[in-house]
């Protein structure tokens, strides 16, 4: 189906309405990874969640505009769409609690923990993982802290910040402990296969070494969550976010002007932000408040003991003894000759 003829058929009848209504398909289209046309090929309950979860952490009459604009196109092009207003006011969204969520990370592969982790302990949105066609997404040099080395990875302080850019401004976020352990084991975990990390790496490729798709984000993740035998939706972890930093701003340990700018949503540091004018005194002070409101979202359960991080190393053949007497371990043999040894 034309997306052309819907928007002209919608103009005919009221110009804001379809200036709107193309405006939300267009949105979620680039939010979620499908295009308009791909939308059509779903069965009528794979659309109904996909749009719950997308406006699961959304409000009101906001959340209501891309429902209507959503089953316009769908009506348009011969299908159905019909979303009681108690679901769309929340009866899906449910939030894991941290015991759940840590069920979840616990039976996790390494990549999913960290896409996780990005969503319940930094508030981003799926896209910014991965676009829509799989262009761009989160990058390696888009925290700040990492150090790649030639045979290690590192972070030099944590919290980790993660920036996120956009197209005319663009907000930071920051990741816990826990999330960093996921991060670092990841990354090792890549360097031991041979792959040569660089800033410009994607945080987590696809098979082809490039970014992820939005939609192929959400299966891993899903398919996660599925493994732990719960029926949350992705978007449900960054609710698991805001929830627990609702609960840390009730405690007066960080004012909601942080957590809201953390999440993306937009509010005067935002705004401050994408000027370059944001004080470095405040980002400071995001930092130690994120720190202590992390404490809120420590997770119960499979995930909650600390997990060792091992540190590796490559080393040559006549370096390797030496190393053995100071209790590395031997890992495996390099196809140039040379070890890794981890600690």
């Amino acid at each position: 189906m034309n997306v052309s003829e819907w928007y002209r058929a919608l103009r005919g009848k009221s110009v804001t309405t379809a200036d709107l209504y193309l405006s939300r398909l267009e949105k979620f289209c680039k939010d979620t990874g499908f295009s308009p046309n791909q939308l059509l090929e779903l069965g009528d309950e794979e659309i109904k969640r996909l749009v719950l979860d997308y406006i699961s952490d959304k409000k009101g009459s906001y959340a209501n505009s891309f429902y209507y604009a959503l089953r316009s196109w769908l009506e348009f092009s011969g299908r159905t769409l019909r979303i009681k207003p108690a679901e769309r006011a929340g009866g899906r969204r449910e939030i894991p609690t941290p015991k759940r969520l840590g069920e979840i990370l616990a039976v996790s592969e390494p990549k999913a923990k960290v896409a996780i982790s990005l969503l319940a302990f930094s508030g981003l949105e799926l896209h910014v993982l991965g676009n829509y066609d799989g262009s761009g997404g989160l990058k390696l040099g888009d925290i700040p802290e990492l150090r790649l080395n030639d045979d290690d990875v590192e972070l030099s302080s944590r919290p980790a910040r993660i920036v996120v850019k956009r197209e005319g401004d663009g907000h930071f976020t920051f990741l816990n402990s826990e999330g960093c352990d996921y991060l670092l084991a990841w990354l090792r975990m890549r360097m031991r296969k041979g792959e040569k990390l660089t800033p410009d790496s994607p945080l987590i490729p696809s098979r082809s070494g490039g970014f992820l798709k939005t939609k192929s984000v959400s299966k891993m993740i899903r398919k996660a969550i599925r493994a732990a035998g719960y029926d949350y939706s992705p978007s449900s972890l960054r609710q698991y976010f805001i929830k627990r930093m609702q609960k840390a701003e009730e405690a007066g340990v960080v004012p909601r002007e942080y957590w809201v700018f953390w999440t993306g949503q937009k509010g005067y540091l935002t705004q401050q932000y994408a000027r370059g004018e944001l004080p470095d005194d405040v980002v400071l002070d995001m930092r130690e408040r994120y720190r202590k409101a992390s404490k809120f979202l420590v997770v119960e359960g499979g995930a909650k003991k600390k997990i060792r991080v091992k540190r590796q190393k490559v080393v040559t053949l006549d370096e390797l003894e030496s190393y053995l007497e100071e209790g590395w371990l031997f890992v495996t043999l390099l196809p140039n000759g040379k070890v890794i040894i981890e600690t």
